[in-house]
């Protein structure tokens, strides 16, 4: 049952590439770009995560692929007590150039980080 409706309303994904250590030409110790696929929501709900590099990793995967979708949850994610996720957050919601993350921009432009207010303001 799950298969027919994945089928009939596939979750969108985008491409996350990650580093592995593959066996290259016989020497197990290279490393290899290896990209999967991941349904956006799993990287939204990754925002609420309780882990900041998790967090920070989604909203830079979200940005990247510029996903309209998250745009809200970018938004609510912007009072994140991590500067480095709110860092991430500025850039990912700069590249969407969407007019619903002027809320985010707004706060952001009162951070008590400095290259965040800088980024918000000009963004």
């Amino acid at each position: 049952m799950t298969e027919l409706l994945n089928q009939a309303h596939p979750m969108p994904q985008v491409g996350i590439r990650c580093r592995r250590t593959l066996p290259v030409d016989d020497r197990p110790c290279q490393t290899a770009k290896v990209t999967r696929q991941v349904p956006v929501e799993s990287l939204i709900y990754d925002l609420k995560n309780p882990d900041p590099v998790r967090r920070k990793e989604a909203a830079k995967l979200l940005g990247d692929n510029k996903v309209q979708t998250a745009i809200p949850d970018l938004v609510t994610a912007a009072s994140d007590s991590d500067a480095a996720v709110r860092r991430e957050i500025v850039i990912a919601l700069d590249k969407m150039r969407d007019m619903r993350s002027l809320p985010a921009f707004h706060l952001l432009s009162a951070d008590r980080e400095k290259d965040i207010r800088i980024a918000a303001s000009s963004a």
